[in-house]
C-alpha cells in the first residue's frame, strides 16, 4: 500500500458529467494493491485528523507492504493492518485517540440529503455523515455543529481494541452498512475506487 501522487477523480454511485467531477489532493490518496484488485481510498483529515496522519506515516514508511487482510467478514468488511497476521499486532508507533465526532464548519462542502428534526444526513467530499442543523451554527462559539462521519459501504475505519483510544495501525474496510460501529469507531476515509475488490 502506498499513497499514490497522482490525482485520481473520486468515483461516483451514479454516471456524473466531467464537471461534476472533483480531483483528489494526492496526499489524502491511500493506493491498496490486493491479490484481487486495486483500492483508492480518500483519506479526509478534516473529519479524523489522527487517524489520517498515522495512516500516512505507515504507508509511507512501506510499513501496509505485504500484509493481508487478515479479517474479512462476508457483507461486514476487511481488515488489515497487523504485522503478525493475528488481529493482536500494530506498529511500534504509540496509539491513537478515537475520532468519532468532528466540528463541521461551512467550509467543508456538506451537501446535504435528507433534513430532520435532530440534524442533517448527506456527503462531504466522499464521506456520508450525520450532522446538527446548519442553524445551530449560529449559537455555537466556534460556529460548527457536531458532525459525525457514517460506516456506510466503502468507508475505512480504524481497528482498535476496547479501549476506544488504542488505534494503532490496522484499520477496516466496510463492505457494507453497520450502524452499530458510528460513534465507537474512528472513520477516516471511503473508498472512491475498487469496492468490488473489498466485496
Amino acid at each position: 500500500m502506498a499513497l499514490l501522487a497522482a490525482s485520481v477523480p473520486a468515483a461516483a454511485q451514479t454516471a456524473a458529467s466531467a464537471a461534476e467531477w472533483r480531483t483528489i489532493a494526492p496526499e489524502n490518496l491511500l493506493v491498496i494493491d490486493t491479490a484481487k484488485g486495486r483500492v483508492l481510498v480518500e483519506l479526509e483529515p478534516r473529519m479524523a485528523p489522527l487517524a489520517v496522519a498515522r495512516v500516512r506515516t505507515l504507508a509511507d514508511q512501506g510499513f501496509y507492504d505485504g500484509l493481508k487482510f487478515h479479517r474479512v467478514l462476508e457483507g461486514f468488511m476487511a481488515q488489515t493492518g497487523d504485522p503478525l497476521g493475528t488481529g493482536a499486532g500494530g506498529s511500534d508507533l504509540p496509539d491513537i485517540a478515537g475520532e468519532f465526532q468532528f466540528r463541521r464548519g461551512r467550509d467543508l462542502g456538506f451537501v446535504n440529503l435528507i433534513t430532520a428534526p435532530t440534524g442533517q444526513l448527506g456527503i462531504a467530499g466522499s464521506m456520508p455523515i450525520l450532522t446538527q442543523p446548519d442553524a445551530q451554527m449560529m449559537v455555537t462559539a466556534d460556529f460548527k455543529t457536531a458532525g459525525q462521519a457514517l460506516f456506510c459501504p466503502g468507508v475505512a475505519g480504524m481497528a482498535r481494541n476496547q479501549d476506544p483510544d488504542s488505534a494503532n495501525s490496522q484499520f477496516f474496510l466496510m463492505s457494507g452498512a453497520n450502524d452499530s460501529l458510528n460513534g465507537l469507531y474512528t472513520p477516516f476515509g471511503r473508498v472512491v475506487a475498487g469496492l468490488d475488490v473489498v466485496r
